[in-house]
């Protein structure tokens, strides 16, 4: 396990989180911004989890699920958390409206418009990668099965 330390006020921390998150370094970090910290691992099975500052107890934010091409993201109230939910979910296309106080108000690049606790959302590009790691498609039978289906995968 790697650990680093980030000063006080510095924010990056919550997007070398969701970096590592997202990225394919499956080794698993552990950042720690005075008495709050995250734990994150990319790559096949990664997750990301923070640790409450009461009881030091490692609390999960979000996970990867179903051949890596979903990710839920549970909403959690700690307010330092905020900017971490703003570029995860900016990654993944999504721009938040609002955090309510048991849930997130979402609006997509398309126009929709999703609120709750708990979301499952399959970030660009991720499922063109799952069928090619996983059930070893070719790029022609992911090009053919988009023109099968009549859209972008």
């Amino acid at each position: 396990m790697l650990t680093a330390f980030f000063p006080d006020g510095d924010l990056s921390i919550h997007r070398t989180a969701v970096d590592l998150l997202l990225g394919m370094d499956e080794e698993t970090h552990e950042l720690t911004l005075g008495e709050f910290g995250y734990l994150a691992k990319g790559g096949k099975g990664g997750s990301l989890s923070y640790r409450r500052g009461r009881d030091g107890r490692w609390v999960l934010i979000a996970n990867w699920f179903f051949y890596d091409a979903f990710i839920a993201v549970r909403y959690r109230k700690a307010l330092w958390l905020r900017p971490l939910y703003d570029y995860l979910f900016a990654r993944m296309n999504y721009r938040i409206l609002a955090f309510d106080t048991y849930s997130i108000r979402l609006l997509g690049s398309e126009g929709e418009l999703l609120k709750g606790r708990l979301f499952r959302l399959s970030p660009p590009g991720t499922l063109r990668t799952v069928l090619a790691d996983r059930f070893s498609f070719q790029p022609e039978q992911i090009s053919q099965l988009e023109a099968d289906i009549g859209m972008e995968i």
